[in-house]
């Protein structure tokens, strides 16, 4: 693996994607979101402690920056484009001096680096660039923009899962992927004990693993949960990327398990904000007597939904990949409360992509249908 003072030398998808994860873990702690980045750090390699930034660092401080370093010349215009010798030295420069220049020094480097990603760097490290030059400089940024939306049918999985959580972000909750539709009607004879799964955002149209039929589904229906619910009007949610639909999917969580004379569910499943679709459900009511939580972002809580949530479920545990970058550019912690939350830690040799946990292969491999059937023995 590179060294992490060489990742920004050559750009490659395996420094692409470590470049991501510095980017976003620096503009989450010159936004002041320390505790963001802390949690990322602490499963991957470490950030040095950037301060907050006092001010918006736009452009122009970044050309400032720029300008005072030998090894590149500075922007010329929107569209510049700066050769790769002499950009990587660049930022390779720069990255050294947020690792060991003064606090001032680090802070002018560590934005001047995401600046510089919109222009040069691998498709992670631009799309990371992306969805945190806005925050640090106060403005719209057009050519961020651009970026994240060519950036949504291209490239891999993970950089795409990336610019359309930082394009739904920065656009206070765009639309989804598709319309939110009606619950099935329900049927009126009761049923046995219930598990399902809860899918994250975006996945109600775009993913077939958490179906009746699709691939962890399949695997987890053989072994782990033989009673997962797998009727035709099985629970799905909007998946839109906005607070507002986590509390209408959680309501019809609710009214999904009444109208099927489920008083709650055995274990729940739930993959990124999917995991708060459910805990907000818990917090309302919903008893869950396993809620097993995938990769997903650990929004705040206060006190008293935490105790609301932890009087209608058995048990809670978190599983997750180091340095999950998705997450990073929801700009939320990877770490839930461990007085709530039993956490599992990150799945070894996983890190950055956010989906790793909704494939069968990464559960075969890592044998984690044992680890909940543990977890289910352990339910008060």
């Amino acid at each position: 693996m590179t060294r992490v003072e060489d990742i920004f030398r050559r750009d490659t998808p395996e420094t692409g994607q470590a470049q991501a994860a510095a980017l976003l873990m620096m503009g989450a702690r010159l936004s002041g979101l320390t505790d963001v980045a802390d949690d990322a750090a602490g499963d991957a390699f470490g950030v040095p402690r950037v301060t907050e930034l006092p001010r918006p660092f736009r452009r122009r401080d970044a050309e400032s920056v720029l300008g005072r370093l030998s090894t590149t010349p500075q922007f010329q215009g929107r569209a510049a484009t700066l050769g790769v010798a002499s950009s990587a030295e660049a930022r390779t420069t720069l990255w050294h001096a947020v690792m060991r220049g003064s606090a001032a020094e680090a802070q002018a480097a560590a934005a001047t680096l995401i600046h510089l990603g919109l222009t040069v760097g691998a498709p992670a490290a631009r799309v990371a660039a992306a969805t945190q030059v806005p925050h640090i400089s106060g403005e719209a940024d057009p050519a961020a923009m651009a970026i994240l939306r060519e950036a949504l049918d291209g490239y891999d999985e993970v950089v795409a899962e990336m610019a359309a959580t930082g394009l739904a972000q920065l656009s206070a909750g765009a639309a989804p992927a598709g319309a939110r539709e009606a619950q099935p009607p329900g049927r009126a004879a009761g049923t046995g004990p219930a598990s399902m799964i809860a899918h994250g955002t975006w996945s109600r149209l775009r993913g077939t693993w958490w179906r009746p039929g699709g691939d962890l589904f399949t695997y987890l229906r053989g072994g782990a949960s033989p009673e997962l619910y797998a009727k035709s009007d099985y629970f799905r949610w909007s998946s839109a990327y906005d607070k507002a639909a986590r509390i209408a999917a959680a309501a019809d969580l609710k009214t999904w398990l009444a109208a099927r004379r489920l008083d709650g569910l055995e274990t729940v499943y739930a993959h990124s904000h999917g995991g708060n679709v459910v805990l907000e459900a818990a917090a309302n009511g919903v008893r869950v007597s396993l809620l097993v939580l995938l990769s997903v972002p650990a929004r705040r809580r206060t006190a008293a939904e935490w105790s609301a949530i932890r009087r209608n479920t058995g048990r809670i545990v978190s599983l997750r990949v180091a340095c999950d970058v998705v997450v990073l550019v929801d700009r939320s912690r990877q770490v839930f409360p461990r007085e709530y939350v039993h956490d599992l830690g990150t799945v070894p040799n996983l890190i950055f992509d956010h989906s790793a946990l909704t494939r069968s292969v990464t559960w075969r491999r890592n044998d984690l249908a044992a680890q909940v059937t543990y977890e289910r023995g352990m339910v008060r």
